[in-house]
């Protein structure tokens, strides 16, 4: 029924990532440049593939005087690392470019000096509260013999 092998298949799918997982916990070195660039990697390896894979083939090209291959293997590894080294976090910073500069561009707006006096603002309540105010100003200069600007309802001050 080709079920036979099954338990060896889902043996291996779970082994495999979890003594990879334990392994890269024991490495000595801080690969973390590696691992924040993979983002990067996994969106732009579409745009990138078919040419990397021409480069790979004129590498093909270009060590046939070798006969054990292994130059040929080195030197793909060689072009995966630097796609990984350049192009990863090329792509990574380009992808996280909007939330990298949220923050500056905040920071910059509350660092700017406000204006004194804003000349093109616009008043914010409903033109018909505008048309009120200003009659009530009028009425109040003309009736209480007000200067403009000031409020009849201060008490003013007799010396």
């Amino acid at each position: 029924t080709g079920l036979q092998w099954a338990w060896l298949e889902m043996s291996v799918a779970f082994i495999q990532p979890a003594l990879i997982a334990l392994s890269m916990a024991a490495v000595p070195f801080n690969l973390a440049w590696w691992g924040n660039t993979t983002l990067g990697c996994y969106v732009f390896h579409f745009y990138f593939k078919d040419q990397v894979g021409i480069w790979a083939w004129s590498l093909c090209d270009f060590v046939t005087w070798d006969p054990t291959g292994f130059l040929l293997f080195f030197l793909i590894l060689g072009l995966c690392a630097i796609f990984t080294t350049i192009l990863g976090p090329a792509g990574h910073y380009f992808l996280l470019t909007p939330a990298l500069l949220h923050p500056r561009i905040v920071k910059a707006m509350a660092a700017m000096p406000k204006p004194a006096v804003d000349l093109g603002a616009r008043p914010r309540s409903s033109p018909f509260a505008v048309v009120v105010a200003s009659l009530r100003a009028c009425i109040e200069i003309v009736a209480g013999g007000s200067k403009f600007g000031e409020s009849s309802n201060r008490k003013k001050v007799v010396k």
